[in-house]
Order: structure tokens, then C-alpha cells, then sequence
């Protein structure tokens, strides 16, 4: 029968300390299971006892993966989660913008508080190179962009990412009026589809949301990481 150990006791027979613990989870490296509460997190003993003989067998093992501990991505046998949440479920029921809100620990906010800045018309560029034209513009234009407070972040956050998606160029049909009313109103997800048809198939939308909640975070991609410990 498997035996089970909650963190602390986890942490105690691999000898680190939670966060480590934490870090060998967010990795890969070992594998979480909730306890029939709900509350806890409990440890296989025996995967606890390979990942100490594998740290055991090589010196540099264990400064490769104490790495950095975070609560938001975790990476586990059905999938990567958002905290605590599976990305798969996310992106099969809850929009782009309530993920966002959860990954940055905010009250969520309708569409429609999703509003772009006020940008000049995008150059005719690709659509890369126009997606740095918005951030760096986004920036420049922002006369309190040294405000770090949690929620100003967060409503930069909100109209960066709006006024990226407006600088999309339009490959379908051309509208009258590019940020229409509707436009400001509607998911992000129909505003990237408006980038391309001026009425899209709701299938399309469903599509683009899904993909922007399976990328919206990136926490433990290899660039962030090797930013965050340098």
C-alpha cells in the first residue's frame, strides 16, 4: 500500500526546506496529490525516496533543481495548472480575461473594462514588429507608469494587452471604423477574430480564447526563468 506524507514531513526527508519542495513540484520533479479534504497536499514516500537517491547520486543535482518557487504554474501528471486550477478545464470553460484575473491574483473584470490606449493608427508593419510598436508606445505615453501598486499594475496589464490586440492589422474584410463599439465591448478573443473577418464563426472565437488560456502564462518557460535568476 502507498504510502502518503504531507509536505512537511516531504520536505524533511528529501532535507529542504517548503519552498524547495515547491519548486521540485513546479518542475516536475515530484508529483502532489490532494489530500481527501481537499486541504493539503500529500507525497508518494516513494517518489520522494527516488528523487532523494537521484539528488544523492550527483553533486550538481540539487542546484539544478532548486530553481524558482511559484504559486501560480505547476506542472503535473493531467496537465500544468493555473493555481491549482487545470489549464485544460480553464480553457474549455472560462474566458481569457477571468484567467488573467486569476493569474494575477485580481477581481476579475467584464470585456468591456478592457480598453486600449489612446494609440495613433498602427504603422503598416508586421504584426509582430506592431505588437513592440504598441508596448513600447503603451509605455511611453503612460504618465504614471512608475506606479508598481498591485491594482495599477494590473489595469496597465488589462489595456497593454487591448491595445496590442488593436494593433493587429485587419486581413479580413476591411470595417468602417477600426475599435468599433463593438469592438470595445466584446472578449478579447472576438476582437483578435475581427482581425481577420468582420463577422467570425463563433467556433473561431472559442478557438482563439482557448488558445490565449492555454499561453497566458509563461512562468516556466526558459526565458522567464533564466531572467528571474540572473
Amino acid at each position: 500500500m502507498t504510502r502518503m506524507l504531507e509536505s512537511e514531513e516531504a520536505a524533511r526527508r528529501l532535507g529542504v526546506k517548503l519552498p524547495t519542495l515547491y519548486a521540485y513540484v513546479s518542475r516536475g520533479l515530484l508529483v502532489s496529490h490532494p489530500s481527501p479534504d481537499g486541504r493539503r497536499s500529500l507525497f508518494d514516500l516513494e517518489d520522494l525516496e527516488e528523487l532523494s537517491r537521484r539528488s544523492r547520486g550527483a553533486r550538481r543535482t540539487d542546484a539544478r533543481l532548486a530553481t524558482v518557487t511559484t504559486a501560480v504554474t505547476q506542472l503535473r501528471e493531467d496537465g500544468p495548472s493555473y493555481r491549482g486550477r487545470r489549464v485544460v478545464e480553464l480553457a474549455r470553460t472560462a474566458g481569457f480575461e477571468d484567467v488573467a484575473a486569476l493569474l494575477w491574483d485580481a477581481e476579475p473584470l467584464p470585456p468591456a473594462q478592457w480598453q486600449p490606449a489612446a494609440l495613433p493608427p498602427s504603422p503598416a508593419l508586421p504584426s509582430a514588429t506592431r505588437l513592440q510598436w504598441a508596448v513600447v508606445l503603451c509605455g511611453a505615453r503612460d504618465p504614471l507608469r512608475s506606479d508598481t501598486r498591485p491594482a495599477a499594475v494590473v489595469q496597465k496589464a488589462r489595456s497593454l494587452i487591448a491595445s496590442a490586440v488593436d494593433a493587429l492589422p485587419v486581413l479580413g474584410p476591411r470595417r468602417a471604423a477600426r475599435g468599433s463599439a463593438a469592438d470595445r465591448g466584446a472578449p478579447l478573443a472576438a476582437r483578435v477574430a475581427r482581425r481577420y473577418s468582420t463577422s467570425p464563426p463563433q467556433a473561431l472565437v472559442r478557438a482563439i480564447d482557448a488558445a490565449l488560456v492555454l499561453l497566458a502564462d509563461h512562468e516556466l518557460a526558459t526565458s522567464t526563468l533564466a531572467v528571474r535568476l540572473a
